[in-house]
């Protein structure tokens, strides 16, 4: 019998989490998700059975209940500890070239999507 892949989802607003983790699940993931950095980071660090296919991030976790560790820090952590994973970072702010810079500084092979195409065009792209 064979798992179902996981996807990591980070997004601290409740209702785009629940949204994000319903359509995964009906695409047949197993998503682990998560309203702030350090939750992700520490299941990701526990030496789990967490290694997830791809990672959905929203880069402005301003709304997170925990304030303790930030997207960058959940990047880093991506890039260093599983290498394979698909990492699509989003924010409203992906012209901005200090958003880009820090981004690639976290995970130089993240992809960035504009969270102003709407989440469709967020869930569309990780297909």
């Amino acid at each position: 019998m064979k798992a179902n892949a996981e996807v990591l989802l980070l997004e601290d607003d409740p209702e785009t989490l629940d949204e994000l983790r319903r359509h995964f699940a009906s695409q047949g993931f197993h998503p682990l998700a998560y309203r702030s950095a350090s939750r992700a980071i520490a299941t990701l660090r526990d030496g789990g059975p967490a290694q997830p296919l791809i990672a959905i991030v929203d880069w402005d976790l301003t709304m997170a209940p925990d304030q303790s560790a930030s997207c960058g820090d959940a990047l880093c952590i991506l890039a260093r500890d599983v290498p394979d994973c698909l990492v699509i970072v989003y924010t409203a702010n992906g012209d901005s070239f200090r958003v880009r810079s820090e981004i690639n500084r976290a995970h130089p092979r993240a992809w960035l999507h504009d969270k102003r195409a709407g989440d469709a065009s967020q869930i569309g792209r990780a297909h």
